[in-house]
């Protein structure tokens, strides 16, 4: 039952129990109808709030599965990585697999201030340091001080 229908019995309902002539309702069939009407769609609200709390559980059942599964292929994958040399490759019609290597991870040191002879509710400033730049003059050459770079692990990517 949705809306309309229910909208619909409710209007039936009342042509067909009163009285042409005087316009009264009879009210004994009126009250046993509307009655039947409205508990089928209390059921009909009852059914969907059931069915609703079954798709949370499904959701919430595929989310832990979800995440069951990634953690076995980050652990077999964390396996391959230690167990597969970088110079090997291996490619078949079903798998293959290849090493990318990572660009080493950028670190600051220190935060950067900038004065301001307003107080400071007033300002607001986003510091933010290009780092695609800042990568290319240190591999010109050029030195910073307080900015360093971590070494990162190459990725195995499996297709």
């Amino acid at each position: 039952m949705n809306f309309y229908k229910f909208k619909t019995d409710f209007e039936n309902l009342l042509i067909n129990n009163t009285d042409p002539e005087t316009g009264e309702i009879n009210s004994a069939i009126f009250d046993q109808e509307r009655e039947s009407i409205i508990i089928d769609a209390l059921l009909q609200v009852k059914n969907y709030s059931h069915n609703i709390s079954i798709i949370d559980e499904q959701i919430n059942h595929l989310k832990q599965l979800k995440e069951e599964e990634k953690d076995k292929r980050d652990k077999l994958k964390s396996v391959l990585q230690n167990e597969i040399t970088q110079k090997e490759k291996f490619k078949t019609p079903l798998v293959s697999q290849h090493w990318r290597k990572n660009q080493d991870e950028m670190i600051f040191n220190q935060e950067f201030d900038i004065d301001f002879d307003l107080p400071e509710d007033l300002v607001k400033i986003k510091k933010a340091v290009n780092k695609t730049e800042l990568r290319k003059l240190i591999n010109e050459g050029n030195s910073y001080n307080n900015v360093g770079f971590v070494p990162k692990p190459d990725s195995l990517i499996i297709k």
